[in-house]
Order: C-alpha cells, then structure tokens, then sequence
C-alpha cells in the first residue's frame, strides 16, 4: 500500500529478453526481441547496398527521346470541350452570391479562387460566359489584404504546376 491506504500501480513488465546467440554468424544484422511465450528471434538483415544515385532529370531528359507514348497533350483538347460544362456548375452554384458557401467569406472561395485562376490561366477566355464567376475573381481579388499578397514582391503567378509538367511550370 502506498501512502494514504492508496494502492500503487504495478510495476512495468520488463522487456523480453533478446536471443542472439547463433542467429548471426559474423556480427552482422541486429536482433528482434524474442517474441513472446519463447521461441526464436528473427534476425534483420543486414544493411543492404546503397541504390544508385539516380535523379530525375536522366529520365526528364530521356523521356521523349524513347519514342514512347505520353498522352498529356492529347488530353488537352478534351479538357477543354469539357470545361465549359464544369465551369457552368460552379456558376450555376454561385447564383447571384457573393460568396460560394453563402455571405461571408470562407475557405471554400480561396480554393474556388486557385481554381478558377489556374483555368483562367490555362485557357484565358474561359469565364468569359460566366459573369457572376468573373466578378467573384474580381471581388476576391480585390480584397485588401490578397490584393496586397499579390502586389507584393513575394506573390508568385508562375510556376503553378511541377517542372516535369509541360504546362504551368516556368516562373515568370
């Protein structure tokens, strides 16, 4: 009993002991506990090799020379012929709002914001049948304190996808 008639917790089991003996001949890898109720201990493997020092620029700049198939420029066209119809079901849920999930300004319009920015970019006419989506950009935009992020040194347009991409990967 501890002080005050109050009972001590028990103790923490200890740790199983470790079985090496046999398991690596040679001092190499290192040991598993033994698992409990007995048995034997697994030895790790050894450490393997280092793998080569490959980067990704060697297949960057090999890719096309492989005479290979990579369909990315052909999905654009079908990008586009379906644009218009996703673009219509976000305009068609702004409505006459002024804000995508109501009155005020929420989370949800600065990745509407991204979005319709980055199509925009990728195809500049594209919120042109879309009134109510230009003047949420507008308005969006316009916001004090992103207006001042994007006038600022630190706001970058470009890139907006990866350099292996082959649209939206240049700094301007």
């Amino acid at each position: 009993m501890g002080p005050g008639g109050v009972r001590a917790p028990p103790a923490p089991p200890s740790p199983p002991e470790t079985q090496t003996e046999g398991l690596c001949p040679g001092g190499g890898g290192t040991q598993l506990p033994a698992p409990p109720g007995g048995g034997t201990a697994r030895p790790h493997p050894p450490a393997l090799p280092a793998a080569p020092d490959y980067d990704k620029s060697q297949w960057i700049n090999e890719k096309e020379k492989l005479g290979l198939d990579f369909p990315n420029e052909k999905l654009k066209p079908g990008y586009l012929e379906q644009l218009p119809g996703k673009l219509k079901l976000f305009s068609n849920f702004l409505g006459d709002r002024k804000w995508f999930a109501g009155d005020k300004l929420t989370f949800v319009d600065f990745l509407m914001f991204d979005v319709l920015d980055q199509n925009s970019i990728f195809e500049p006419k594209c919120l042109e049948p879309y009134k109510n989506l230009k003047d949420f950009m507008d308005r969006f935009g316009a916001l004090e304190k992103v207006a001042a992020y994007m006038k600022s040194s630190r706001f970058q347009k470009m890139p907006i996808n990866n350099k292996m991409a082959k649209w939206g990967n240049k700094k301007e």
